[in-house]
Formats: structure tokens, C-alpha cells, sequence
């Protein structure tokens, strides 16, 4: 989508010192639009924050507080500034104080509905939106905690993975895959001991290989994606992408339209995030993100510029579709996350700098924004 006459809409993101807020910022950036961002950290310095597309910043200890202040801030702008959550935390907020900003913001929503987003953050109802629209998914259920009975379900044979059903309060680091009732029962307790009150737990599926999904959806006939195949995580086990590169078959391609057309014509708006799985060329659903995409950096020096397309498409009301199409094999790489693989001997260096050298998209190197990629490690030295 090409448009000479940017918005003067403010962009708002909001989120944790994370690069999923970076890579917003130089989407629009590149475009010649600086943002705010609205950044959750218990830290006094942002090292996001040190990118040349962040026209200003304020950094808060928690959603509730930064809400209160962008409500109070620019609540009376000329032009409806556009918030964008790139975190699960702040989806949540925003969701639940859906009915306070939708008239002075545009903001993310399934049919403009305060809480439907909320509700659909919890895995149970994901499950079961999903099985209404027969979209596959692992079977599942949810396990309460806090009753004395907590053997696994007589439906259910190992393996298994638990997780916290309440994605926006929960840690990567506390998904569990148990091989036997022991590791069961001690990935219970423990889960007991952190306070979790119930779980969710999966039929673990033998996968292809993983597949995330990053777009935005403007209306039921309008959004726009890109996939990514997984190749590393970190952790590898339970942890986020690390490593990966483009899908282009066209087969994979139509199933993940198909069921981003779903979430299209469930009301859904806004920019968004969908893991996947592919099991014998069948796509099947591990979980909608109801927000921005960590993955936003990973085409980014191929123009794929989707958060920047949604803006133009709601603060234009143009249409945002645009031909677009993934290049061959383009890698991506969350470099100083992907590096700790090394570090625990999990791969050699040198395969490791061959990974590197291929890849044409980073989390924080950017030739045209550099500032972050030195904070980042300056930041961390400092603790």
C-alpha cells in the first residue's frame, strides 16, 4: 500500500521494554511516522526507548497505571490516535477498558464488545471457539486446582502440556510437557506452589514443524499476513521463536488464510499474532494473540510494513490489502536471544555465525537504527 499523505493520527504503542515494541516503531518509522510508546517496566531506563522513531516515551510499572495515563493525556486530540498493545498484559487493559477508549481512540476489538477479547484470552474459550469453527486444535481441557483430585483426565494418555489458561498472568517458563504421571504430578505442585488455581491441559501433538502467523485485520473482508516457519526457540522447550524463516508454499499459505479469515469475519480488528502448527501438511491452531506480533521485525527489510498498512487503512478508511509476497527463504533471527543456544552447547558457533549470516532480519540490528542494538547490551551490563 503506498499513501503520500500520512495520517497526523498519534501512533500509541504500549508494552513491555521488549522488541516487539522496536520493531512497531521502525515499521512506522521507515514510513516517516514516529510513534509514542507507552512501556511497562519495573526499570527506570528503556532501551526500545533509544530508537530514533520514538518520538517520546513514559515508562510505568503496570497496565492500570499506564492507562490512566494515555486516558488522561490524549483523550482530547484533534485526530483519534491509534493504540496498538504489543503485549498480553496491555490487550487485557485495553480490553477491559474497551467502553472507556473506543470513542476517543482507535483501538483493537472484536466487534467494538468491551471483554470479548479478555475472554478469548483464556485457552478454555479459544478451545472452544476454535472447535465451533472447526479450526483442529489438541485436544484439550481445564483441570481446577484448587480440588483435591488432580490425576490426569481418563480421556487424556502421556504425553501431555500444561498450561496456564490465562495467558496475560502467566510465564512461557511455566508450560510443561510430562512424559509420565510422576513428571504430572510434579509439574502440579508446582504449578500449586506458583499459585496457579487452574490448568490447561493438551493432548501433545508429534509436529511438523511450528508456524507463526503475523497480520493485521482491518474488517471481515480486509487483512492482511505473513508466516514464518520456526526453526529455533528459546528455551528450546516452551520457549519463544528465536529462528526462522518464510513459508511460501502455497498450500500452507491458503490454510492460514482460511483461518485468518475466520478471526476476520468474527469481528476481530486490530494487528495480530497466531501460532500454529503443521502436522502432515494439515495446519492445526495452538493459540491466538489478540495483539502485536513479536515476529513484526522478520520482513521487515522486505517492506512488509502490515501495522503501518492498518494505520493508513483505519485513519484513511482506504483498503489495506496490498501485493505483497514473502521472498524465498528469508531468514530472521532474535539474535541476542538465539545466542544463548551456543552459550548451553545446544549448537556450535560456527553453525551458529553460518544461521547468522543468513539471515537478512533482526530483533535489534538495523543499520538505520542502531541506538538499541548498544543500549540493549549497555542496559544489560548495568544491572
Amino acid at each position: 500500500m503506498q499513501d503520500t499523505n500520512i495520517p497526523q493520527n498519534r501512533v500509541i504503542i504500549i508494552g513491555g521494554d521488549h522488541h516487539n515494541g522496536l520493531g512497531l516503531a521502525r515499521i512506522f518509522g521507515l514510513n516517516g511516522k514516529k510513534i509514542t510508546a507507552i512501556i511497562i517496566s519495573c526499570k527506570k531506563h528503556s532501551w526500545i526507548a533509544t530508537s530514533k522513531y520514538i518520538e517520546n516515551y513514559r515508562i510505568f510499572n503496570n497496565e492500570k497505571e499506564a492507562f490512566d495515563y494515555i486516558c488522561e493525556t490524549y483523550s482530547n486530540e484533534r485526530l483519534k490516535p491509534v493504540l496498538i498493545p504489543y503485549s498480553d498484559g496491555a490487550a487485557l487493559e485495553l480490553d477491559l477498558r474497551l467502553n472507556e477508549l473506543k470513542e476517543k481512540f482507535f483501538v483493537p476489538s472484536i466487534n467494538e464488545k468491551q471483554g470479548l477479547i479478555a475472554s478469548l484470552m483464556n485457552k478454555e474459550n479459544q478451545y472452544k471457539w476454535a472447535s465451533e469453527r472447526g479450526v483442529k486444535m489438541a485436544k484439550s481441557c481445564v483441570v481446577d486446582l484448587k480440588n483435591q483430585e488432580h490425576s490426569l483426565p481418563n480421556t487424556f494418555g502421556f504425553p501431555v502440556i500444561l498450561k496456564p489458561v490465562k495467558s496475560a498472568y502467566a510465564k512461557k517458563l511455566d508450560i510443561a510437557v510430562c512424559l509420565s504421571d510422576k513428571e504430572y504430578s510434579n509439574s502440579i505442585a508446582d504449578l500449586i506452589e506458583k499459585k496457579y488455581e487452574s490448568i490447561f491441559i493438551q493432548q501433545f501433538l508429534n509436529v511438523d514443524f511450528e508456524i507463526v502467523i503475523v497480520g493485521a485485520v482491518s474488517s471481515k473482508d480486509d487483512f492482511v499476513f505473513s508466516a514464518y516457519r520456526v526453526i529455533r526457540s528459546w528455551p528450546s522447550k516452551g520457549g519463544t521463536n528465536s529462528y526462522s524463516i518464510t513459508i511460501t508454499n502455497e498450500k500452507i499459505l491458503m490454510q492460514c488464510k482460511n483461518l485468518l479469515k475466520k478471526i476476520a469475519l468474527f469481528g476481530y480488528v486490530g494487528t495480530i499474532d497466531v501460532e500454529a502448527f503443521l502436522i502432515k501438511d494439515e495446519l492445526y491452531l495452538n493459540e491466538i494473540n489478540w495483539r502485536n506480533s513479536g515476529g513484526d521485525f522478520r520482513l521487515l527489510n522486505h517492506n512488509y510494513f502490515y501495522a503501518y498498512w492498518f494505520y493508513l487503512c483505519i485513519c484513511n478508511g482506504c483498503v489495506m490489502s496490498v501485493d505483497w509476497h514473502a521472498p524465498e527463504k528469508t531468514y530472521a533471527m532474535v539474535e541476542y536471544t538465539d545466542f544463548r543456544h551456543v552459550l548451553k552447547f545446544e549448537i556450535s558457533l560456527i553453525q551458529w555465525i553460518l544461521d547468522l549470516v543468513r539471515c537478512k532480519n533482526f530483533a535489534l540490528w538495523n543499520k538505520n537504527d542502531m541506538k538499541p542494538f548498544f543500549a540493549k547490551f549497555l542496559f544489560a551490563l548495568m544491572r
